[in-house]
């Protein structure tokens, strides 16, 4: 009946919310790594193509923006923090080609992390 149909909806809105939790946690803690939606998909007990489905309606960006969100994110800390060379900051944020590396940070900060680095590097330093 309606209650047993609403009682299913519900664990699948519960089911999706954990595997959501479930993979944002293993990308958090894993994103240095060479890590796939596979990876992730294993971790969250679904396949990669439920997965990716489930986390582009609840995140509005699919699981390989979310990644490379993360990873642009740690290396403008580390391009500040850091006089590691930007080479060193791509592999270590899991980009083991630094022009890839190059073309994310620029699409998603709008410029180059070399660019990005003199920019705000001086910035800071005027501003002291």
């Amino acid at each position: 009946g309606l209650y047993d149909l609403q009682q299913s909806m519900m664990q699948e809105m519960i089911d999706s919310e954990d595997i959501i939790v479930r993979a944002k946690r293993y990308i958090d803690e894993n994103y240095h790594e060479n890590i796939d939606r596979n990876d992730v998909a294993a971790v969250a007990f679904v396949t990669p193509n439920y997965l990716s489905k489930l986390f582009k309606n609840s995140m509005n960006m699919n699981l390989r923006e979310y990644i490379n969100q993360l990873r642009v994110e740690e290396a403008k800390r580390l391009l500040l923090s850091t006089s590691m060379s930007v080479s060193e900051i791509a592999s270590y944020v899991g980009y083991f080609n630094i022009s890839y590396f190059s073309t994310v940070f620029h699409k998603i900060v709008g410029v180059s992390p070399f660019d990005w680095r003199r920019d705000k590097g001086g910035q800071q330093d005027e501003a002291q």
